[in-house]
């Protein structure tokens, strides 16, 4: 009886260890499944095809250019391969760098100098231009204050590379172009014109600013569930401010597309039409 005992015991034990050893297999495989599924929604918030990353990578192959820091903001600063007046200060999206949106800028403004900046802040491992609270709330003091020494470093890049503020652009992308439209209510002499891609309003009390000369385009994703229907808003603060605004909706979700640097150069080519009468 003792020899059958031992042996069931065995067997049961042998039993629990499967069981164990199968829920482990089986959440691995889950953790895994969760991983590529993250991968993959996070890679499509950057939809730039491999044409348009090497189109824009021979194009900066061609200029020689600054890497550099300065308060704190890692940039590269890219001259202009056509002694072009214009200056496009590229500010990208959440988990992005400077490098994110030189392929969009080179296609929008082909010659242009490109001052491409990468937010400060760090949050859970993700590179953005002020904290967030939620994907659609965000910490007020965070934007100020990361507003306010953004403004500082524009002053003291403008001075380093000699950019005229009359030539200067702004592009941002998501989180990016939060940050921009912020600082042109912050800080409305700094921000003359600006594209905002796939952009809302983040301050929760926007301050009154004299934008009567700037100009903004604004570029919404139908498909957007983030931000798109927070465009119609964001458009009406500016326009509230007196800035001249166009607005778009196009065919497309938070992800970039071809059609946004198409928008982008048709919009710098009019306001070079128009400084130039």
């Amino acid at each position: 009886m003792s020899g059958q005992s031992g042996a069931m015991a065995i067997r049961s034990s042998f039993t629990a260890l499967l069981i164990v050893a199968t829920a482990l297999s089986l959440a691995a495989s889950n953790f895994a499944a969760a991983a590529e599924a993250e991968s993959v929604a996070l890679a499509s918030v950057e939809p730039l095809t491999a044409r348009k990353q090497a189109k824009g990578t021979k194009a900066m192959a061609q200029t020689p250019h600054v890497k550099a820091q300065l308060d704190g903001f890692i940039h590269e600063y890219h001259p202009s391969a056509t002694k072009s007046a214009l200056t496009l200060v590229l500010l990208h999206g959440s988990g992005g760098d400077e490098a994110m949106l030189l392929p969009l800028a080179r296609e929008a403004a082909p010659g242009a100098a490109l001052l491409a900046v990468r937010g400060r802040v760090v949050q859970d491992g993700v590179t953005r231009w002020y904290r967030r609270v939620t994907p659609v709330r965000f910490d007020q003091d965070d934007i100020r204050g990361e507003a306010d020494a953004f403004a500082t470093f524009m002053r003291k890049a403008s001075a380093a590379y000699g950019l005229a503020p009359a030539n200067t652009v702004f592009v941002g992308y998501s989180n990016g172009a939060n940050l921009v439209a912020a600082l042109a209510l912050l800080h409305p002499a700094l921000v003359q014109r600006a594209a905002l891609l796939r952009s809302m309003p983040v301050l929760e009390k926007p301050p009154v600013a004299a934008l009567a000369a700037a100009d903004f385009l604004v570029v919404a994703g139908k498909d957007d569930g983030l931000y798109a229907r927070y465009a119609p808003t964001l458009e009406r603060l500016l326009r509230k401010n007196g800035a001249r605004v166009e607005a778009h909706q196009i065919a497309a979700g938070h992800g970039l597309d071809r059609m946004d640097a198409d928008l982008v150069a048709g919009w710098l080519a009019t306001g070079q039409a128009v400084s130039m009468k």
